[in-house]
């Protein structure tokens, strides 16, 4: 019996291609078992293996796919796909262990005269054997590796298109802002005759012309505040937020959601 590992990580969006891939390559293998083994964690962290596009390859499969994740409470869509599940990772391992180990058992002697028999004949041709198993191997991680980089890459530009996408929001939305603070400071001043007598201030010139220096200023202070936000909208904020997104899916939500520039800095310091 020979037992393959391989790793799936990265966000939950890539994790259902890079489990078809394998679940295609353990098919071309023919292999006898697949098994999905993943530790415990929080909600979040587990939130992949409910994704239908997992379960659909599990379920598709020719080769039959065992699952192992989490703990007891944990059950997810792929483990109701699978063809039997283990409640912990540790029991996958006693029941195969188990398995192996009376298969073995049973066949020991068998094997052991066959191995005789076909000694000389696995000696002369080891080398030739541990070549092309070195070489499938360098091929495989290689193949890994490219889909890995790849799949690292969409996700980069995902999350750079949501950057500037919200960006490009954010300071619309920002020189509207100006747009109306300069409207109110120009009729505040059109009608200031209207405004003293409420602030109590008689209607002198030299009232006058202090109140519209005042409001001018305050709408120039304004303006140059909103201008310095927006040249700085995609740079990450310098404090943590109290409560980050939990998941890239989270984090997603709140980006496509976001209206204010200060909140848009802060989730550019938690982007996955």
């Amino acid at each position: 019996m020979t037992v393959t590992r391989k790793n799936f990580r990265g966000s939950s969006e890539a994790a259902p291609e890079l489990l078809e891939v394998m679940i295609m390559e353990a098919n071309e293998a023919k292999y006898d078992l697949i098994l999905i083994i993943r530790g415990g964690g929080d909600w979040a962290s587990l939130r992949a293996y409910d994704h239908p596009a997992m379960a659909l390859a599990v379920a598709r499969s020719s080769v039959p796919v065992a699952t192992a994740i989490g703990h007891k409470s944990n059950t997810s869509m792929v483990d109701r796909a699978a063809v039997f599940s283990f409640t912990t990772p540790t029991a996958a391992g006693k029941a195969l262990n188990a398995a192996i180990w009376s298969s073995t058992k049973a066949n020991g002697a068998q094997t052991k005269n066959r191995q005789q028999e076909q000694a000389p004949a696995l000696v002369r041709s080891a080398p030739v054997v541990s070549n092309a198993t070195t070489a499938q191997l360098k091929s495989a991680r290689e193949e890994v590796a490219s889909l890995r980089e790849t799949v690292n890459l969409i996700s980069r530009t995902h999350i750079s298109d949501l950057i500037d996408v919200a960006g490009q929001r954010v300071c619309l939305l920002s020189k509207g802002v100006s747009v109306l603070t300069v409207i109110a400071c120009v009729g505040m001043v059109i009608s200031q005759d209207a405004f003293l007598p409420m602030l109590g201030i008689t209607g002198s010139w030299l009232s006058n012309t202090l109140f519209s220096v005042i409001i001018l200023g305050i709408c120039f202070a304004a303006l140059k505040v909103q201008r310095s936000r927006r040249r700085g909208a995609t740079q990450p904020a310098h404090r943590d937020m109290k409560r980050p997104p939990a998941s890239f899916n989270s984090w997603r939500d709140r980006i496509k959601r976001t209206v204010t520039i200060r909140e848009l800095r802060r989730l550019i310091r938690h982007s996955p």
